[in-house]
């Protein structure tokens, strides 16, 4: 005989849930026997209940929205800050690699006295020419304010001298030498946008090579020239040009550099080893010591 079943309704506890989601629920326990059916029940309305399940009641304050991230509400702002953090200013100290080419003059100045081994000799050459050369830097460079530049080049010399003959009228003497120079500069700097003007003074330090001395084809005797190390205070002065992609990544280099040899004797006898016979010169081996150079260099320079 079946038995009859008494069906309460339950307490509308249920804050989240719809009407149409408590039939279905009910429908699908109306069959199954009370003792089971009533709890499956109770359980399916008490996941209703959970809060922010379902859809609120009309009235009912709607939950807070969830926190957005700040990259989401402000993508500008987060494209922004990258760049910023791409472009960061470089550190105080940096590291300058570069090579120029080189092309001046150079110059020797004529001795005070004209007694050479004893003997007087009526005229001396002062020499001057040409130089042509390429060189390599290594720089550290401290707030892009104050930098120490340590530089090789090597620069090939062609110079002529003029001698007074007997007779007063002239000869030649031409001088090929090749130099190689090391330097040490201290540089200031003055960052301005695109272009910076460099000031440098420093020391160089010459080691030449054995010259070619050759006389023009009248003058008699034998010519030779030997040279030892020696060192001339340097300087320099130009301005470095942006060209980079990067600002202040690489630069144009445009300078002007010079050497003076203040050490220079200027004793006939410390420029020259002349030998005479008769009251005739017989032999000059020349001393290739310079007064000083100029020298225009244009290169490039690569900060890291």
């Amino acid at each position: 005989m079946p038995v009859a079943t008494h069906r309460r309704s339950a307490p509308n506890r249920c804050v989240g849930a719809s009407t149409e989601t408590r039939k279905s629920l009910l429908a699908r326990t109306r069959g199954l026997n009370p003792r089971i059916g009533r709890p499956l029940a109770i359980l399916a309305f008490s996941v209703w209940l959970t809060p922010g399940a379902a859809t609120a009641q009309p009235g009912a304050a709607a939950p807070p929205a969830p926190a957005v991230a700040a990259e989401s509400r402000n993508p500008h702002r987060a494209k922004s800050d990258a760049k910023d953090a791409g472009d960061a200013q470089p550190g105080p100290v940096r590291v300058a690699l570069g090579g120029y080419a080189a092309v001046g003059a150079t110059f020797l100045s004529n001795p005070d006295d004209d007694v050479a081994s004893g003997v007087r000799i009526a005229s001396h050459p002062d020499f001057g020419g040409t130089g042509i050369g390429a060189g390599v830097t290594g720089e550290l460079r401290l707030y892009e304010l104050f930098g120490v530049e340590l530089g090789v080049r090597a620069i090939s010399q062609f110079v002529a001298g003029t001698f007074k003959t007997a007779n007063r009228s002239t000869a030649g003497v031409n001088i090929a030498q090749w130099e190689v120079h090391t330097s040490a500069l201290a540089k200031l700097a003055v960052p301005v946008e695109f272009v910076n003007p460099v000031l440098g003074l420093g020391v160089d330090f010459i080691f030449p090579a054995t010259p070619t001395v050759s006389p023009d084809d009248d003058v008699a005797g034998s010519f030779a020239g030997h040279a030892s190390s020696y060192a001339m205070l340097a300087g320099a002065v130009g301005a470095e040009f942006d060209v980079g992609t990067e600002p202040g990544q690489l630069r144009l280099p445009l300078m002007l550099r010079g050497g003076f040899n203040p050490w220079l004797s200027n004793k006939l006898d410390d420029r020259a080893d002349y030998s005479t016979n008769g009251g005739t010169i017989s032999s000059v081996d020349f001393v290739t010591e310079w007064t000083g150079y100029v020298l225009v260099t244009l290169g490039l320079m690569a900060f890291l």
